[in-house]
């Protein structure tokens, strides 16, 4: 998506594409609560423990924002403004959804009940400002508006000095080790707020800012593809233990998620760093097919919860049993393709009109070293 300074980068969105789809894959997986076995070979637990796609969404937009920022002064009240005409008309539309559905679920067939659901369904969104309980994705567009907030104070402090992220960096994990010795468990504050959060924006900004000194432009590709490896073996282990679901029970009561995210923002900032340095031009095929899917990703995002488990266990009770790690993925795949050409629809309809609307939020603009003609796109 172009940013409202004019700059846009396609890989970048081939990488939301990659994002949507491990996050669809995931849910698709989970469908009848239960879990996949761990997988034979490593690179297809990027898909059955695809709730990582969250951590590339997260160290996406610390990167995006940094890398459109650069040197420059943000106008915050104009940047805020920015944010909502792009997340709100959606996440309304979700909103609207989630609470027919609620209604539905609720049987309602008088006043009084409704008047029940009605209340309890506000108090949800009300406090899914501050707190995780939000329906639907909508947790994680609490997690990036925290993140907003603190944007004006971290970008001064991050592209100040190579070597700052690091005191904030170990105050986050000296923080989760904290709640984890008191409550016994950390994941679930590690993974759906900006308690695990943060670090992921942090690595994506630091990269943005400091990428070129950190990781020589030179055999590039060699580099990506050594790093996507490396996480690769790691994410494996990771589901070979348990994963999401089945490390110690959930909430997991294992250190692990201390440093979890950790680990994926400090792998995902050099990839999607090494993606926008690859070069590659829009006319390039992968691109070009994969780029309008990451311009649709948010409404993917969203608007799949609605039937992703439905579609799943329809077909898993009528056409045929998803059992295995193969057919759950080959179908997956497929219906993430009938959800994209929907999202297209949705992203038309619904996100776009409200995009022309924004303004330009920097008052002052030097272009970070490296930089290429075409830019990079607005998250």
């Amino acid at each position: 998506m172009q940013s409202t300074s004019g700059q846009y980068f396609a890989s970048l969105d081939s990488v939301r594409a990659l994002a949507a789809l491990l996050v669809f894959i995931w849910h698709f997986n989970h469908f009848d609560e239960g879990q996949l076995d761990p997988p034979l070979a490593p690179f297809v637990s990027l898909l059955t423990e695809g709730h990582t796609g969250v951590a590339v969404f997260m160290t996406l937009s610390g990167y995006l924002f940094a890398r459109i920022i650069g040197d420059g002064t943000i106008r915050f009240g104009r940047f805020l403004t920015n944010r909502a005409l792009r997340l709100l008309p959606l996440l309304c539309v979700s909103f609207a959804g989630f609470y027919v559905l609620a209604l539905w679920q609720a049987q309602v067939t008088d006043l009084a009940t409704a008047s029940l659901v009605t209340s309890a369904y506000v108090s949800s969104i009300v406090e899914g400002l501050i707190f995780p309980v939000a329906p639907g994705g909508a947790w994680s567009i609490t997690v990036e508006a925290h993140f907003y907030l603190l944007i004006p104070i971290l970008i001064p402090i991050i592209r100040h000095r190579i070597w700052t992220i690091l005191p904030l960096i170990i105050v986050m994990i000296a923080l989760r080790y904290g709640l984890w010795e008191r409550n016994g468990s950390i994941q679930y504050a590690a993974y759906f707020s900006i308690i695990g959060r943060l670090d992921q924006f942090l690595f994506g900004m630091w990269a943005a800012y400091w990428g070129s000194r950190a990781f020589p432009k030179r055999h590039v590709g060699w580099q990506l593809l050594f790093v996507f490896v490396l996480f690769n073996l790691l994410w494996w282990q990771f589901d070979r233990l348990g994963g999401f679901y089945g490390n110690g029970g959930y909430p997991s009561s294992s250190a692990i998620w201390i440093v979890l995210t950790t680990i994926e923002g400090l792998f995902f900032a050099p990839m999607i760093y090494m993606v926008e340095n690859l070069n590659l031009s829009k006319r390039n095929r992968f691109i070009r097919w994969t780029a309008p899917i990451g311009r649709w990703s948010y409404s993917i995002y969203l608007l799949h919860f609605f039937f992703v488990f439905a579609m799943a266990t329809a077909i898993d009770r009528s056409v045929f049993n998803l059992e295995n790690n193969g057919a759950v993925l080959l179908v997956g795949l497929v219906c993430f393709a009938a959800t994209a050409a929907i999202s297209a629809l949705s992203y038309r309809l619904i996100e776009r009109p409200f995009l022309q609307f924004r303004l330009s939020y920097l008052s002052e603009r030097s272009a970070l070293p490296g930089e290429g003609r075409h830019g990079v796109s607005d998250s």
